[in-house]
């Protein structure tokens, strides 16, 4: 039988957490290296509604030790929450490999444990408590803490055009109050520092590491793969923590490739020199719905916002008459059809902003 080639998985509480590729039938000859067992569990697909789904196989299923992936139209820039290289997608999925966040997204407007077990806020939001991991090591051997979150949060403060920067910024003061409880307090109340807390570039980062030498420390996290390598706006290559605290990923390496030219990241997939591709051109994705024996094609929702701003100086467009016949007369269907072909599906209910956070108003 022929090996499957899987075109587009995310085992993740929010982006990645863990890639694999399923072969079905024979497979691979004599490859049982990382196959699913009692000893070594497959990670669970959780939270993100929008995900795909990757709970099929049953006991066909296997795990690769090693994937190829081509990442989208974002390359890697740098991998440094506080530096200046620009937020992507294929970034963040690096940063929730390497690094762990306060808090998981349920993908339902709920939060789930990560490093913080447990949270509390009786001033809605002013101030807010986590409580911490007591069991946790950062790749380097040294201990999480209570300081190296607020080392992190004061790091970003420091650097406020950094992506770690941005999603701290609410924040007033970070306090250990000790070894395992860290308290926040903010600028203004805001419930969604629970979401911004869940966030790939709230990444915790180790504080003795980034002091030791602040170029390579930065890449020292609690997550369950290490950077082995790394070539800007190129490459990256990770390998599994197996000191890792929670469960392990049953792939022990991958590689992570930027690859510019759509019809080069087709004929890599159609060459066996990629395991998954994403972000593949509307004209080819036909070509591989036609051979389902050779690939897997999954397709997910996923939010692509375009912006139109107004001069609000300008005594027509600051009127909000005038905004709202904009905003009624745009005709969303023929927007989106153009940004994204037959695949799109335009929103038409609620705000295009902050989905699944608190107050959020879907009547609009």
């Amino acid at each position: 039988m022929s090996k499957k080639r899987l075109l587009n998985v995310i085992c993740s509480l929010l982006l990645i957490l863990s890639l694999f590729v399923a072969l079905v039938g024979c497979g691979k000859s004599g490859d049982s290296a990382g196959q699913n067992d009692a000893t070594n569990p497959p990670p669970e697909t959780s939270g993100d509604a929008n995900a795909p789904d990757n709970s099929g196989g049953g006991d066909n299923v296997k795990y690769a030790e090693h994937m190829e992936v081509v990442i989208d139209n974002t390359q890697i820039a740098a991998i440094n929450p506080i530096g200046s290289g620009g937020p992507g997608s294929a970034t963040g999925w690096v940063y929730k490999m390497v690094y762990d966040t306060l808090l998981a997204f349920d993908g339902e407007g709920g939060y789930l444990p990560n490093l913080a077990t447990s949270w509390e806020s009786d001033d809605n939001y002013k101030t807010v408590t986590f409580h911490l991991r007591d069991d946790v090591y950062f790749t380097n051997g040294e201990k999480f803490t209570a300081d190296d979150v607020v080392f992190t949060i004061e790091q970003a403060l420091a650097n406020p055009g950094s992506v770690a920067g941005g999603q701290w910024a609410s924040v007033e003061s970070a306090e250990a109050i000790d070894a395992t409880t860290v308290k926040l307090t903010l600028k203004n109340p805001k419930p969604q520092i629970l979401f911004d807390a869940t966030m790939p570039y709230s990444a915790i980062m180790c504080k003795k590491a980034v002091e030791a030498d602040p170029d390579k420390g930065v890449w020292v996290g609690t997550g369950a793969f290490i950077i082995e390598d790394f070539a800007t706006n190129d490459y990256v290559k990770l390998v599994r923590n197996d000191n890792y605290w929670g469960e392990l990923p049953p792939t022990k390496s991958m590689t992570l490739r930027y690859i510019p030219e759509m019809s080069t990241r087709f004929m890599m997939l159609q060459n066996g020199e990629a395991d998954i591709c994403f972000n593949l051109s509307e004209q080819d994705l036909p070509l591989i719905a036609a051979e389902p024996d050779k690939y897997t094609q999954i397709e997910y929702l996923a939010n692509n916002c375009s912006v139109i701003g107004f001069n609000m100086n300008d005594p027509i467009c600051g009127d909000l008459n005038f905004r709202m016949a904009v905003a009624s007369a745009l005709k969303r269907e023929d927007i989106a059809i153009a940004g994204n072909g037959i695949y799109a599906v335009p929103e038409t209910t609620g705000t295009f902003w902050g989905s699944g956070t608190p107050f959020r108003n879907d009547n609009i």
